[in-house]
């Protein structure tokens, strides 16, 4: 499973237990990665609306279970990164260049157990800049 978040360049992910921001280039990508890897895209109904169309959506106690190796899913609530970590393959932080006001800011210890494998930045349509950063877990020695 492949799990991606949004963080400012605080870490933060969100305000008022709601985003702070979206990105339509950052959802196109999102996309686009999806059908490369011919996976499922699932997020909550919260997050669904900014794509207009049903990526398939799933309600707390649904989500978890939805989650399989060929899924990727779109995570904004603070709550289910513990639900997933320990299912995650690869995570995939895509990061604004600003710092909003924020209510939590993400755990970058729960990347331990992972490895840096890929950095870069785009251009997005509402931020100048957008760094993706996959991780990939680290192999048991």
């Amino acid at each position: 499973m492949i799990l991606t978040f949004c963080l400012d360049s605080n870490g933060s992910m969100t305000f008022s237990n709601k985003r702070q921001t979206q990105d339509v280039v950052h959802r196109e990508r999102l996309l686009a990665l999806a059908i490369r890897k011919n996976c499922r895209l699932i997020m909550k109904d919260y997050s669904n609306n900014m794509f207009g169309f049903n990526t398939g959506i799933y309600d707390d106690g649904e989500l978890l279970k939805a989650a399989e190796s060929d899924t990727i899913c779109f995570v904004e609530s603070v709550n289910d990164i513990f639900k997933f970590i320990n299912k995650a393959d690869t995570i995939i932080l895509y990061r604004w260049n600003r710092a909003y006001p924020y209510d939590y800011i993400f755990d970058f210890s729960l990347l331990a157990d992972f490895d840096l494998k890929h950095s870069a930045s785009f251009k997005g349509k509402s931020h100048n800049e957008i760094t993706e950063e996959i991780y990939e877990r680290k192999c048991p020695e």
